[in-house]
């Protein structure tokens, strides 16, 4: 069985840049890390980004959802973005639209179902959107 852990992260201490990380489980081994800058922007961004970058990764791998075999979950502690993707809430923000639209492009053939978690629970995602910031003193 397969899972996805996304998360974006966005450093507020002026620079703006942000940061995504997700990992890829199968039957609870790590397959696949994911943590890379992504550019300039939001707490949101940032998320859409992390949870892009897994489905293009599953994608590239041919990954379904099998439900003979168990549903494959993605999880992320965005409960704007999850919410949005599965249809819940509205996305009233015109900026955050292309990357939902982009999501649910990606997921056409996937078939993913999506579940949020709190924090605590995505230690591993969060741990990796966070590897590559830098102390600055």
């Amino acid at each position: 069985m397969w899972k996805g852990y996304f998360d974006g992260a966005c450093d507020n201490n002026g620079s703006k840049e942000m940061q995504i990380g997700a990992v890829l489980i199968h039957d609870n081994n790590e397959v696949e890390k994911i943590s890379r800058r992504v550019g300039i922007g939001t707490s949101n961004v940032a998320e859409y980004l992390a949870l892009i970058a897994l489905l293009e990764r599953c994608n590239e791998r041919g990954l379904i959802d099998d439900r003979d075999r168990g549903m494959f979950w993605i999880y992320g502690d965005s409960k704007l973005v999850i919410q949005q993707v599965r249809l819940r809430w509205k996305v009233r923000a015109d900026h955050l639209r292309p990357y939902r639209d982009r999501v649910l492009e990606l997921n056409e053939n996937i078939r993913a179902r999506f579940a949020w978690i709190p924090r605590e629970q995505n230690t591993l995602a969060d741990a990796l959107s966070k590897r590559l910031t830098t102390v600055q003193e």
